[in-house]
């Protein structure tokens, strides 16, 4: 966004046509709109991320704020940084962008300063600031890799980075050494002027390589919303070095929240019997699957449901639905197969299921190759789950969603 495009979302002409048409379809009001002073380029522009700030950043919305649509596309959800267990009075956010983690900081913090190298992004953090109502932390515009260097201020209890991870051609780096700034030359400035350092990676970062390549780990949170895994986060602390690492799953779901802790080394859990008629399939949510700890969370949440995992990272199943508030996708099962498709499709045929989803753990065959094997298109209210059993058999349980 530029400094003349921010300048023109702030006249009161603009918003109050914003406010008139924040339903109208944004491509159509753009075509409508032709031959009119303002610029509707812009404000369709607007329009359109506003609306979509709608689940993403509903306080944004609500307050109308100024959405620049890069800032937007890499911002985090108000409900992904309402997640992060933040303590603290003195806090630093190095990559303030949009404002959306310094917004939660800013709910808890004495004192915040948010430093930004785009000069206008640091205008839209004071604009929406304001228009949020929140009290308006020290804005600085600046580089993080500049501004650590001369920091001479007092210790922070929390400094926080999200390090740009994109090379040439928008690509995915997943080298700590290659993000910018390279986090093995910058964690030791951080750590010295914080108690606790904060950095978030991708959300495909393989969370046990954190803790190998920086030994001040003190812990790894994977957050989740609406079962999809949003961020990867790593907490180091100066003077650290252990090899117990503690790891975090941070669950939103359907208005609910939890909170699991883990350390090192899993705890077992009851293996399925393949010769039991179990009557529910359980899916645990995404973020205990990304930390591998699906069999120690059902061995921890779930010991008076009769059932067991087929795998650590596979499913749960049980003769009972689950009745507590957990974090799971449950299933009834409605019929068992071993893996032959020639049988599942004529089975599908003969009971009238013409669509259906599929999903798969601890499977040999891709979803389009299970797909393609029985000939069947997706949709429906229908499921086929594929996995394999201690025994070796493969599996298929067609099934119906119950929560």
């Amino acid at each position: 966004m530029t400094k003349e495009e921010f300048t023109d979302l702030t006249l009161r002409k603009v918003e109050s046509f914003i406010e008139e048409n924040l339903d109208k379809d944004p491509a159509k009001l753009a075509l409508s709109s032709q031959g009119s002073s303002l610029p509707i380029p812009l404000i369709a522009s607007q329009l359109k991320y506003l609306q979509r700030a709608r689940t993403k950043l509903p306080t944004y919305y609500n307050h109308r704020c100024i959405l620049p649509p890069r800032a937007f596309e890499q911002s985090t959800s108000e409900r992904s940084a309402a997640l992060k267990p933040f303590q603290g009075s003195l806090f630093l956010d190095l990559t303030a962008g949009l404002g959306v983690d310094s917004k939660a900081m800013a709910s808890i913090a004495e004192a915040l300063t948010c430093v930004e190298r785009d000069p206008v992004l640091c205008e839209v953090l004071t604009h929406n600031f304001a228009k949020m109502g929140l009290p308006l932390p020290q804005i600085i515009n600046d580089s993080a890799e500049s501004f650590i260097q001369t920091y001479q201020g007092p210790e922070l209890d929390v400094v926080y980075l999200d390090p740009d991870r994109r090379g040439e051609g928008d690509i995915r780096l997943e080298d700590p050494a290659l993000f910018s700034p390279n986090l093995f030359n910058t964690l030791p400035r951080l750590l010295e002027i914080g108690k606790e350092v904060w950095v978030k990676f991708s959300p495909l970062h393989d969370v046990y390589q954190i803790p190998v390549q920086f030994p001040q780990t003190t812990s790894v949170m994977v957050i989740s919303v609406d079962g999809e895994c949003k961020e990867v986060l790593a907490v180091f602390q100066k003077n650290m070095n252990t090899s117990l690492p503690s790891f975090q799953a941070r669950i939103s779901r359907a208005g609910e929240s939890w909170s699991y802790l883990f350390h090192r080394g899993n705890k077992p859990s009851n293996l399925i019997d393949p010769s039991e008629p179990y009557m529910y399939l359980h899916q645990a949510d995404v973020s205990l699957y990304k930390l591998r700890r699906v069999s120690e969370w059902w061995a921890e949440v779930a010991p008076t449901i009769k059932g067991g995992m087929n795998h650590p990272q596979g499913y749960f199943f049980s003769q009972e639905g689950v009745s507590a508030a957990l974090p799971v996708r449950s299933y009834a099962i409605i019929r068992v197969f071993l893996y032959k498709p020639k049988k599942i499709k004529k089975t599908l045929q003969n009971i009238g299921i013409k669509k259906l989803e599929i999903s798969k753990r601890q499977f040999p065959f891709s979803v389009a190759e299970i797909r393609k094997s029985i000939g069947i298109q997706a949709g429906g209210p229908y499921h086929l789950i594929c996995t394999t059993f201690p025994d070796g058999s493969k599996r298929a349980f067609l099934c119906e969603i119950e929560s």
